[in-house]
């Protein structure tokens, strides 16, 4: 098992310097998988701290949707990481920190089940119009061949699906939970119990930690178990 993780997403300079802290001690390749557009600097700044960065043009015929950017990137992070020899990967949003990154990644290796990919937790309802019963896809992990079930499909511009819906039903067939919890390991807890945190970065919910999103009895509708 050779492990890399994947960022994915745009790199904004306000949390470029918390970014780089998140990872300063990390034992794992770690490749920036973003948009063509960043600033060089910013670039320029993540090379400087061994970070592998791909930059990348969308196709014309991409119907341009937040899952479609984030699928086309951690696609393309996955080609790449499988050139050097990586089998296994974490993904995580390039606006979300960890207090722990090494310690998370001996988890999951500690927790992994073969042909099952390691969600952090799901929405069992939410007090918006979002569906039920949806992985939540900040962060995951499990064998690129399996990875590539749940994010290697794009959305087409008349599919109306949720996004998160939209990846795990081509993944696993189905949208009910029943079945889909066969098939994934949940790591909230896991996370919980060692005091691990996984703060946003971007503006709106900067420093806020994962425990706020959720509490080990499910009260606000969020389940690790």
């Amino acid at each position: 098992m050779n492990v890399g993780i994947i960022i994915s997403g745009i790199v904004c300079d306000y949390f470029l310097d918390e970014l780089i802290l998140t990872y300063s001690e990390c034992e794992y390749p770690k490749i920036i998988s973003t948009w063509d557009y960043i600033d060089s600097k910013i670039i320029n700044k993540l090379k400087e701290n061994n970070f592998i960065v791909l930059q990348h043009t969308f196709p014309n015929n991409l119907y341009k949707s937040s899952v479609n950017y984030q699928n086309y990137c951690i696609m393309k992070g996955m080609e790449y990481a499988e050139s050097i020899g990586i089998t296994h990967i974490l993904r995580i949003r390039a606006d979300m920190s960890c207090t722990n990154i090494n310690r998370m990644l001996q988890i999951y290796r500690n927790i992994y089940e073969d042909n099952k990919l390691i969600f952090l937790l799901y929405f069992k309802h939410y007090p918006h119009d979002y569906p039920p019963n949806y992985l939540i896809d900040y962060i995951y992990y499990g064998e690129i061949s399996n990875i590539r079930k749940y994010c290697s499909t794009i959305q087409e511009v008349n599919d109306i699906r949720f996004p998160e819906l939209f990846n795990q039903e081509n993944c696993f067939g189905s949208n009910d939970m029943n079945v889909i919890r066969e098939k994934v390991v949940f790591s909230g807890k896991y996370l919980l119990d060692e005091h691990i945190e996984i703060p946003f970065l971007k503006a709106n919910y900067s420093k806020t930690p994962l425990q706020d999103l959720y509490t080990c009895n499910t009260s606000n509708g969020l389940d690790s178990f």
